[in-house]
């Protein structure tokens, strides 16, 4: 709808009418004239809102009067009245108010005329207001028809209608509007039906399909409403035709990102799953999910997650999702609880975000029960080789002693009975068992592993800086 406030030809036009003109579409007041700011005491300089117009109208001093102009105001009823105003000045005004609502699909067009009542109406004025209609009538996007009522006949179309079905207005103005609905349906029957329900309701609304004159076929809305004078005979229809595939093509590339979201989704080898994140209920998983659980996929969706994590574990699972609801992603390590109660550890990748205005976590779980246990084969094996080089440190470093002992015991067994020869083999049996005592009292005070290389290319312990004796 084209902004008519800004038009300064449609001001000039509206100014110049005595009566108050208003034109609201979608709930925003396109325009009004400054005849309607003195009448309603509104104020100039300030853009005028449409709560403000409203209330401003339904202040009358009869109440009947405030509940007719709100069923007029909101579309319901369309006629002429006379009422008494009370105006924020304290003054009361009788004034004449009517107003003709008609619903698009694309939204509702009000308008709106406002005077005091024992004023003249001059026929220039009338001829401006014309003029001010029929541009509103053009301005709208979608198609209007205007047409008789007895044949379907198009008597008038706007600029949209001319657009949307790429005609001239002469190759519109004549033609039966049922030559462009692409249905295969009898004439006939489709006025007899649109006639019935136009008498049961006053506006029908639907969608059919319409063809261009190009020939292209298109989806389309439709509002249909009976168009009737002062005295409630009806006169004409007015036919509001929405072009909607735009909306169709959006709906078909959101279908296409979801089915490609879909086969990503599932396809993915890691365990996935959508978290609710006030409730912690699953919201969707993935066949991977349902594989490594045990559960089917329905068994999983309502479940909360805290059924899928050891007692244990839950309350650190906790604390990592209150970290999380204030946005980003972390990384941890977890472990889920199978259906049979098998706990399997696992790395899980979170990231918080927001799905169709709904904050969720998305959390990927990976096994990595063949890291753990490679990992602990590590383990084993670094333990292993810390045994192999202290056994080794501990052989070389008692070997001395030790070879000092069996020389002595091998020279007094070889020897005569001298005394003194054996005291003096003796006196070096001391310091070989003083040197085992120490290597052994060493070895309880390591603190740390140190190595020194020996023979083959071998490392082994350095008994003495591995402890804690300075």
């Amino acid at each position: 709808m084209p902004d008519l406030k800004s038009t300064s030809s449609a001001h000039r036009l509206l100014d110049r009418y005595r009566d108050g003109i208003f034109i609201i579409y979608s709930d925003t007041v396109i325009t009004a004239n400054q005849p309607l700011l003195a009448i309603l005491e509104l104020p100039v300089d300030e853009p005028l809102r449409t709560n403000a117009l409203f209330e401003r109208l339904l202040n009358t001093v009869d109440a009947d009067h405030s509940r007719l102009l709100d069923e007029m105001l909101q579309g319901r009823l369309s006629r002429l009245i006379q009422c008494v105003l009370e105006l924020p000045s304290g003054s009361m005004r009788k004034v004449e108010i009517e107003i003709d609502s008609r619903i698009a699909n694309s939204g509702r067009l009000i308008i709106g005329r406002i005077s005091e009542v024992g004023e003249t109406f001059e026929i220039q004025d009338s001829t401006n207001v014309i003029t001010m209609l029929n541009a509103a009538f053009d301005g709208i996007e979608d198609a209007i028809f205007l047409l008789d009522d007895r044949d379907m006949v198009i008597q008038r179309a706007n600029n949209a209608a001319e657009r949307i079905f790429c005609a001239t207005p002469d190759q519109m103005v004549g033609r039966s509007i049922l030559s462009l609905i692409d249905e295969p349906v009898r004439r006939a029957d489709l006025t007899a039906s649109l006639q019935t329900k136009l008498r049961a309701l006053g506006t029908i609304h639907f969608d059919l399909s319409m063809r261009r004159l190009s020939g292209e076929l298109f989806p389309a809305l439709h509002g249909i409403t009976t168009i009737k004078d002062r005295q409630g005979h009806k006169i004409a229809l007015m036919w509001i035709v929405s072009d909607v595939s735009h909306r169709v093509t959006l709906n078909r590339a959101f279908a296409e990102l979801e089915t490609r979201y879909r086969l990503l989704f599932d396809r993915s080898a890691d365990p996935t799953f959508i978290i609710d994140a006030q409730t912690q209920q699953i919201i969707d998983v993935n066949e991977a999910a349902s594989r490594q659980l045990g559960y089917t996929r329905n068994e999983l969706i309502g479940m909360t997650i805290e059924k899928i994590t050891p007692r244990e574990r839950w309350e650190g699972m906790q604390r990592d999702f209150s970290i999380l609801t204030s946005g980003g992603s972390n990384v941890i390590e977890g472990i889920n609880l199978t259906k049979e109660g098998r706990h399997i550890p696992v790395q899980v990748s979170t990231v918080a975000t927001e799905l169709s205005g709904r904050r969720v976590f998305i959390a990927a779980s990976r096994d990595i029960t063949h890291q753990k246990l490679l990992e602990q084969q590590r383990l084993h094996s670094q333990k292993l080789e810390v045994v192999r080089q202290m056994a080794g440190g501990l052989a070389h470093e008692l070997s001395q002693p030790l070879q000092a002992l069996v020389t002595i015991a091998d020279i007094i067994e070889n020897t005569d009975s001298d005394f003194e020869a054996i005291k003096t083999l003796m006196t070096k049996v001391g310091p070989s068992v003083e040197r085992m005592v120490t290597l052994i009292d060493q070895m309880k005070r390591i603190v740390k592993l140190e190595t020194k290389p020996y023979t083959g290319a071998v490392d082994i312990v350095d008994i003495q800086e591995s402890t804690d004796i300075e």
